[in-house]
């Protein structure tokens, strides 16, 4: 990632840095170190896809299971897990101890056929796999907080076919293998490690195992720490904006000071950065003369920087904004340490937050829509029309109205969430799609059918949480508003009733904040229980996946949607807030033209406050709001109470 980009100034400030910069400090290669520092070297100079580590530590060129003999020798470990067996030395003197009590299921199996690419035939024999459940298969491993790198032994001792075992594998609910095939890989009865990096910010490593075909399956785990040696890291600010940066230029640089303050010797192998709002390639950094850009999420250093002990570096930070819109980032240093952050901020000039644009308008107007986004495509589906549309987020362009299938059930008012790269649409109303699971797949192009909810609803609401989405509410049998609620499982495509909502609620706002389940406002009995125009509530309700209760604002402290309605589609989370778009009435307040509103409620559930955005350029009910990256999309609704509908799709920086 080193002076590949393209700025029109770049190639001069690339060779203003080589003229006159040189490294703050030696680089480690061909200098005198000690064996902790080796050791440290020896796991960092690797490379990396997807983080995925791969190393040829025994030099027999390949990467596999007698690699990881190597690290045995190494004290950073702090779990080696014999799956589905009893506690085992090795013949190194290593032990592996019974996973019992670090995971969720009880499935085990053991094979006595030997096993090719390793010495330690008896660990890959055994195996822990799902033996089915409401969870998937999940270990909850106790450690500190900080970056560890975790090692997953494979082999297959049942299967001899490719396809007859395929699964997922998810570190702290982020996925690292996807329809992982261990025979596709490895073969039959042959032992394969994948090595992952990853960083707990809690007291415990999470794996989850998701199948696709058949049951997901482990033979052994590690848990090692990467960030052994007891360094301290200094940063000379915690904070920093360039403020308005014209377009085509770097804004003033900034240099962070990083200093070794304690401990060993520091090693800076590299740069991390957590983009909050734009893109992280907006972001420049040098060390010495090595100039690089943030594309991604992790960059390295084409060799890593040393820090004596109360020595440090200046790391010289530009920001170059390439579109119109607000950006911020967190910036960490990877190496043998736990880093503190900085974060970055600054804009385009004249670009500014809380701030709509107009985008290319629908190909069909359509009004009551579902949405979602996979990839870089908003897919929409929505009332009067049963077409599946596309908005390409890159051209800004849609696809023509028919270039998609349409829908099994061409209803309206469905509850939408994407799970996996498939777009699923929950209950609806008309088309006999009340309480029907409608899949769409981009990749296969195709509309298929998965179990329906235990109840028939339509305008009902969703989140989907932890691997589950949870569907509550809506209208049933056309003319009346149920409180009932339930939880999807998309991997086993089965149902299983929750506690019920406190109030019924139909056309309201909901979202999650990854923890809870919130819903905003809607209609209900005593103000539209059918599908009627109705002035509808502002109360919150609240639900806790894991204690399966609710709260609500009737009952407790929490702040209600200041502007009681209904019709207000999703409620987009982003940046911490969520955002109530729009909605309807039949007389109430706070409405323009066509008792419709504008008005975008944001409430921070932190504070438990609300606050006003920017009105809507074009007033609307039953849109869909999605965030992603850094912006809202909105596009459809009807521009009157009541049946209507639009082809208008704005674009809103929150």
């Amino acid at each position: 990632m080193k002076y590949t980009l393209a700025h029109p100034i770049l190639a001069l400030l690339v060779a203003t840095l080589t003229a006159s910069a040189s490294r703050a400090s030696a680089p480690l290669y061909g200098v005198e170190r000690k064996d902790s520092e080796l050791t440290f070297l020896a796991r960092q100079a690797i490379a990396l896809e997807a983080r995925e580590v791969r190393s040829d530590f025994n030099q027999d060129g390949k990467f596999d299971a007698a690699d990881l003999v190597r690290y045995a020798r190494f004290d950073s470990f702090v779990f080696r897990l014999n799956a589905g067996g009893p506690n085992f030395t090795d013949s190194d003197g290593i032990v592996w101890i019974d996973d019992t009590p670090y995971v969720n299921v009880a499935g085990t199996g053991n094979s006595p056929q030997p096993i090719a690419g390793t010495a330690l035939d008896t660990l890959y024999q055994s195996e822990r796999f799902d033996s089915g459940g409401a969870e998937p298969m999940t270990y909850r491993l106790p450690v500190g907080a900080g970056d560890y790198r975790v090692h997953l032994h494979f082999a297959e001792v049942f299967f001899t076919q490719p396809g007859e075992r395929v699964f997922d594998v998810l570190l702290e609910g982020v996925p690292v293998l996807r329809n992982f095939d261990i025979v596709t890989e490895a073969g039959a009865a042959t032992a394969i490690v994948k090595s992952f990096d990853m960083r707990t910010l809690d007291s415990e490593v999470t794996i989850r195992f998701e199948g696709r075909v058949g049951a997901p399956k482990v033979s052994a785990i590690e848990v090692e720490r990467i960030a052994p040696f007891n360094t301290t890291v200094t940063l000379s600010s915690a904070f920093h904006s360039w403020g308005n940066v014209p377009f085509g230029s770097f804004g003033e640089a900034y240099t962070l000071g990083v200093a070794n303050s304690g401990g060993e010797p520091m090693l800076i192998t590299g740069f991390r950065l957590s983009a909050q709002r734009g893109v992280n390639d907006a972001f420049y950094i040098t060390v010495g003369n090595e100039l690089i850009q943030g594309f991604g999420t992790e960059v390295f250093l084409p060799a890593p920087i040393r820090i004596a002990t109360g020595a440090g570096v200046p790391v010289t930070l530009y920001f170059a904004p390439t579109a119109g819109i607000p950006y911020e980032t967190i910036l960490e240093l990877t190496g043998n340490f736990v880093s503190p952050t900085v974060r970055l901020r600054g804009q385009e000039s004249g670009a500014f937050a809380n701030r709509w644009y107009g985008a290319a308008g629908m190909p069909v107007a359509l009004g009551e829509v579902a949405a979602g986004i996979i990839g870089n495509f908003m897919y929409v589906a929505g009332e009067t029309n049963s077409a599946t549309t596309r908005f390409d987020l890159t051209t800004g362009l849609w696809s023509p109205a028919n270039a998609l299938p349409e829908r099994p059930h061409a209803g309206n008012h469905h509850a939408s969430e994407v799970i996996d790269g498939k777009w699923y649409l929950f209950g609806g109303l008309a088309a006999q799609s009340e309480g029907k699971t409608q899949i769409f797949d981009p990749a296969s192009n195709f509309w298929s059918l998965g179990a329906s909810a235990p109840f028939a609803s339509g305008s009902g609401s969703t989140a989907y949480i932890d691997g589950f989405v949870y569907y509550s509410g809506g209208i049933v049998n056309g003319s009346s508003t149920t409180n009932q609620h339930a939880r999807y499982n998309p991997r086993t495509n089965s149902w299983e009733r929750k506690s019920p909502m406190p109030r019924g609620r139909n056309h309201a706002a909901s979202g999650t904040d990854g923890r809870f389940y919130y819903v905003f406002g809607g209609r209900g009995p005593g103000s539209g229980d059918a599908n009627v125009v109705a002035n509808g509530f502002g109360d919150v309700q609240i639900y806790d996946p894991f204690a399966d209760s609710w709260r609500t604002s009737m009952e407790s402290a929490i702040q209600p949607l200041p502007n009681g309605r209904g019709g207000t589609g999703k409620a987009a989370y982003a940046y911490g807030e969520f955002f109530v778009f729009g909605g309807e009435t039949a007389n109430g307040g706070g409405a323009v033209g066509g008792n419709v509103f504008n008005r975008v409620d944001v409430y921070n559930p932190v504070t438990n406050t609300w606050r006003l955005g920017a009105p809507m350029p074009t007033p609307r009910h039953g849109a869909f709001p999605i965030f992603h990256i850094d912006r809202i999309y909105v596009a459809g609704g009807g521009t009157n109470a009541g049946f209507s509908n639009s082809a208008v799709n704005d674009i809103y920086v929150p």
